[in-house]
């Protein structure tokens, strides 16, 4: 059989969903009428006043002294420009950096230990009234109506958490803990927190029951079970979920800098205010250095994590 023929036969044989296919059809058709009846039109695109606006924002968001020094040459400006992010890195970079790093690391350390503890009653191979039991022994119907509400009322709590917007929450504690850090603390914490408990419960259903059935058989108890085989299995996945969420605590602590935080977000409001677009692009590039360290010690921890399995 020739690779045409393999083709034409795998592409015959490939699954056919005529709702998926419908949904794209509709998708299209929808980006098209937006783009007809929406305020897309490219002939009141105004190109050169357009060019003229991206020619000045490069010009301003290069070092102020590097701006001033129009004849000088590429070493002078070079030097400029590095004595410029030293200053401003000791006048408010590192404090940015403090501060920013410091939020998110409580925010999403909390988070991670509060989805922890709300795993076994958020799971439902867990939250029932025996657990990964083949042939469960006939209880009490009111012992299974327990599990069941318990566990359908943390999975909703855990839906409330994540469906409400960071900077919201936040606002709501502020009128509760005044202008400090831990409005911010405890928005990113209780919004990662729902986030983190869904991921967490989905991987642990997800798992094989082979193995915590066979120790569930030997007597094994559900605290047992979850602490020494759920989490072990599933904490490699978790991991990477629990660093992404980290970075983007480090975004929104940016955001919440708008509470008075000398977060990065304060000091790129606060030269926004002042038109100074070097100041922001700098803030900007710390923020992008702050995610990077979080992505390579999250590669790190997983490639030990793999080489000791």
């Amino acid at each position: 059989m020739s690779k045409r023929e393999d083709i034409a036969r795998l592409r015959a044989a490939r699954p056919r969903d005529r709702f998926v296919r419908l949904s794209m059809i509709a998708f299209a058709l929808l980006l098209i009428g937006v783009w007809f009846t929406g305020e897309f039109a490219m002939t009141s695109f105004d190109w050169d006043r357009r060019m003229a606006n991206c020619q000045r924002f490069f010009g301003k968001v290069l070092p102020f002294p590097v701006q001033q020094a129009v004849d000088a040459s590429f070493s002078e400006k070079l030097s400029l420009g590095s004595n410029w992010f030293s200053e401003q890195w000791q006048l408010h970079g590192a404090e940015a950096f403090r501060y920013t790093l410091g939020l998110s690391v409580v925010a999403i350390v909390l988070a991670g230990l509060a989805s922890f503890a709300s795993l076994p009653l958020a799971s439902r191979q867990l939250a029932t009234a025996s657990p990964y039991l083949p042939h469960p022994p006939r209880g009490s119907r009111w012992r299974a109506l327990g599990w069941s509400v318990c566990r359908r009322v943390v999975r909703f709590l855990l839906i409330l958490a994540r469906s409400i917007p960071e900077y919201m929450i936040a606002f709501f504690l502020v009128v509760a803990l005044g202008f400090n850090a831990w409005p911010a603390v405890l928005a990113l914490a209780i919004h990662n927190t729902g986030i983190l408990g869904r991921l967490g419960s989905e991987l642990i259903d997800n798992q094989a029951t082979s193995g915590p059935a066979e120790q569930r058989s030997l007597g094994a108890t559900r605290l047992q079970i979850y602490a020494f085989s759920a989490v072990p299995n599933a904490f490699s996945r978790f991991l990477l979920f629990f660093f992404y969420r980290w970075e983007t605590c480090v975004r929104d602590a940016t955001v919440l800098g708008m509470l008075g935080i000398p977060t990065f977000g304060y000091y790129l409001l606060e030269a926004r205010a002042k038109d100074h677009l070097d100041e922001m692009l700098f803030f900007v590039l710390l923020g992008s250095i702050a995610v990077l360290l979080g992505d390579l010690v999250s590669i790190v921890l997983r490639w030990r994590l793999r080489g000791n399995a």
